[in-house]
C-alpha cells in the first residue's frame, strides 16, 4: 500500500530537517507509544498500538480494536533535502514493513514536505 500527502511548515528547511531526524521528536508523533529504545542516532525500536477498528469490521472480527506493533526503525538517508526512514517488525498474525520518504523543500522561510509512505503488511 502507498500513502501520500503534502504539508507546509512555517519554519526554515534546516529547522524542519533537525526535527524530522530527532528520534525523540519523531516518537512524539506516535500517541500510543509504550516503549522507545534508542540504539544510535539512526536506529531505534518502538512499541505502539494501532487502531484497526475499521479493518476488523470488514473482516467480521469486531472484538479487535487495537493491535500492538513492535518495530525496528533506521534512517537510511539524512540529508537536508531528503530523509528516508525504514521500519520492520511484527504485529499480531504477521509482519509489517514501512518506508517513509520525506523530501524537504525550502520555500522562502517555509518548508514543504511531499511525503510518501510504502507499507507492506504480510
Amino acid at each position: 500500500m502507498e500513502f501520500k500527502g503534502t504539508f507546509e511548515i512555517n519554519a526554515p528547511q534546516q529547522v524542519v530537517f533537525s526535527h524530522i531526524t530527532d528520534i525523540k521528536w519523531v516518537s512524539a508523533c506516535l500517541p500510543t507509544l509504550s516503549e522507545l529504545k534508542i540504539k544510535s542516532k539512526e536506529d531505534f525500536e518502538a512499541t505502539f498500538k494501532v487502531d484497526v477498528t475499521e479493518a476488523a469490521k470488514k473482516l467480521h472480527i469486531e472484538y479487535l480494536s487495537q493491535v500492538t506493533v513492535k518495530m525496528a526503525f533506521k534512517f537510511l538517508s539524512m540529508s537536508v533535502e531528503k530523509v528516508v526512514l525504514e521500519g520492520s517488525g511484527r504485529v499480531v498474525g504477521g509482519s509489517l514493513k514501512i518506508r517513509i520518504e520525506f523530501p524537504i523543500e525550502g520555500l522562502d522561510g517555509k518548508t514543504r514536505i511531499p511525503w510518501t509512505a510504502h507499507v507492506d503488511a504480510g
